[in-house]
């Protein structure tokens, strides 16, 4: 009977540091990932190398990249950029972490006139506090951490895989200056 006490608090003690111990790493991780993406902007490029860190595998086309503003509130905007494609859309919604990945999850766009140059007679300008705001099918896409020089996180989308990389804060006061967008 003695012994048997002594496994059962044995096993308590062993339990209870473990689950302390696994806590602890969990939030020192999302603090060390999080503080890397707040308030931080990463450009987003189609790739066709399969280990994601040769920036000589990026496709050149006019429509396969975009960006992922994050913000210090927990929001993410994701932005898919086409060339001639006379609107500007932005998906808006919140990020979490599972290790260093980050899930992102979108349940609003911004869409509004982004502007044309169809040569001087026909130029018209950007109205981005023009757009409007609405709810959309929500959607989710995972960012998985890599190990490269250049860039930090891939996903792939509809077989298609691509490369983040870091730009800086500056490029989300494009945001700020929409007034819809601005309590990001």
């Amino acid at each position: 009977m003695k012994n048997l006490i002594i496994s059962i608090s044995l096993l308590f003690l062993i339990a209870f540091t473990g689950c302390r111990n696994s806590s602890t790493t969990e939030t020192q991780n999302k603090q060390s990932v999080k503080g890397i993406i707040d308030n931080e902007v990463y450009s987003f490029s189609w790739t066709t190398d399969p280990s994601y860190c040769s920036p000589d595998s990026i496709v050149g086309t006019d429509c396969g990249g975009g960006d992922f503003y994050f913000t210090k509130n927990g929001n993410v905007v994701y932005s898919f950029d086409c060339l001639g494609n006379d609107t500007t859309t932005y998906d808006i919604g919140r990020y979490s972490f599972n290790g260093n990945n980050i899930t992102c999850t979108f349940s609003r766009s911004y869409s509004f006139y982004g502007g044309s140059d169809y040569g001087d007679e026909g130029a018209k300008e950007a109205t981005p506090n023009e757009g409007e705001l609405v709810d959309i099918k929500h959607w989710s896409i995972q960012l998985l951490k890599i190990n490269c020089t250049k860039y930090e996180y891939y996903f792939i989308m509809e077989k298609d895989k691509y490369v983040l990389e870091k730009l800086g804060s500056e490029k989300l006061d494009e945001l700020r200056k929409i007034k819809s967008l601005q309590n990001l």
